[in-house]
C-alpha cells in the first residue's frame, strides 16, 4: 500500500515538528545527563504529562497503520501515550531505572528516530501545514 500525497504531506507537517524536537531532546539529554541523579517524582509525573498531550497530539493529527516511515510516527505518539501514562501512575520505577547507561541508550535511540523523521519530513520539500 502507498501512501495518497495529502496523507504524505500530513505526516510530513507532523514530522517536521516533532523530527527536530526529539533531536533536540536526545542531543540534551545525553549532554546533561548528570541532571537526572536528582530526578524526583513530581517531576517525572510533570514529563508524563507532557509526553501523554505530545503523544496523543500525533495521534490525533496523524495515524497509519501502512508500511514505511509514517508509521514510525504512529509509534512515537503511542509511545508518548504509553510512556506518559506509565510516568504520570509510577513515577517511582522510573526514577528507579534511571542511570547513566539507561540515560544514554534511550536518549541515542529519541535522536535516531528523531533524524530519521526529520530526514522524511524534509525530502521532497519544506512540509506545510494546511487544513
Amino acid at each position: 500500500m502507498t501512501i495518497d500525497a495529502s496523507d504524505q504531506a500530513r505526516a510530513a507537517a507532523i514530522a517536521s515538528i516533532v523530527g527536530p524536537t526529539m533531536v533536540a531532546i536526545g542531543a540534551s539529554e545525553i549532554v546533561t545527563r548528570e541532571i537526572w541523579r536528582s530526578n524526583i517524582d513530581p517531576l517525572i509525573y510533570l514529563d508524563g504529562v507532557l509526553l501523554f498531550v505530545s503523544g496523543l497530539a500525533i495521534l490525533r493529527g496523524y495515524r497509519s497503520r501502512r508500511r514505511g516511515w509514517p508509521m514510525l510516527l504512529t509509534a512515537t505518539g503511542w509511545v508518548g501515550v504509553i510512556g506518559g501514562l506509565f510516568r504520570m501512575f509510577f513515577p517511582g520505577v522510573q526514577r528507579a531505572a534511571e542511570n547513566t547507561p539507561t540515560t544514554i541508550v534511550s536518549a541515542g535511540i529519541v535522536g535516531i528516530v528523531g533524524v530519521i523523521l526529520t530526514v522524511n519530513a524534509y525530502r521532497h520539500g519544506r512540509p506545510a501545514i494546511r487544513s
